[in-house]
């Protein structure tokens, strides 16, 4: 354990700003295992392609879907977004509205 490298944390155990929790990143795939995989690819893809004209539908289509996403991507998911332009000004004078409220109540029980 010589070669490990002490990680500063803060005195909550906290990584200090700017230190990372694995400074070596993530390891390597050997080479040899890299090379075996590469090499059964081909094998691989002709499977997913004997898979697309398979007799159960739900095999078809994953099968087609793999490809496609391999070959040109996932597609894009459109998202609605609403953004609420007055954002942190609005919340506020909502927080502040209800506080004079409350304040109000409570000035009328005494």
């Amino acid at each position: 354990m010589d070669n490990e490298t002490t990680i500063e944390r803060d005195d909550k155990g906290r990584f200090v700003k700017g230190q990372s929790g694995n400074p070596s990143g993530r390891p390597r795939v050997p080479e040899e295992v890299r090379n075996a995989i590469k090499a059964a690819c081909p094998e691989a893809v002709q499977r997913l392609i004997g898979f697309m004209s398979h007799e159960n539908a739900k095999i078809a289509m994953m099968a087609i879907t793999e490809i496609l996403d391999r070959g040109y991507g996932k597609a894009t998911q459109m998202q609605d977004v609403q953004i609420d332009v007055n954002g942190a000004a609005g919340l506020r004078e909502e927080i502040r509205s209800l506080l004079l409220e409350r304040e109000a109540e409570r000035g009328t029980d005494s």
